[in-house]
């Protein structure tokens, strides 16, 4: 099954510890669908964080991938960005310059997540 980028985004927004659901029924909007997280209700998925475009984002996501799965991201990541067949050196001067995209389907994917 393929995805979306937004149902992508909704994976890792869960993995991350956001969780579906609806605001309390005291808000004006309590027939609303959303994530909260850390006590907070974010209405729909617009205020989930950018994974795909915000290195800043994907830097805090890194910190979050248990020690036994970090080579596991680390492969994906080099898988999605191609550089299987070139020497160590190359990888790791390319890993530097991977973009929040490349880490953020790495992640899901090294996570199985899809």
């Amino acid at each position: 099954m393929l995805l979306n980028r937004k149902e992508k985004q909704i994976l890792i927004a869960e993995a991350c510890g956001y969780k579906k659901g609806k605001a309390n029924v005291n808000l004006d909007y309590s027939s609303a669908d959303g994530f909260w997280h850390e006590g907070r209700f974010y209405i729909g998925t617009t205020h989930l964080p950018d994974y795909f475009g915000s290195l800043d984002v994907m830097h805090k996501v890194e910190k979050l991938i248990p020690e036994d799965k970090f080579g596991d991201y680390k492969s994906m990541l080099e898988w999605v960005m191609y550089l299987g067949h070139f020497s160590p050196e190359y990888r790791v001067n390319r890993l530097i310059h991977a973009t929040a995209a490349d880490k953020a389907e790495a992640f899901g994917r090294a996570l199985r997540l899809w």
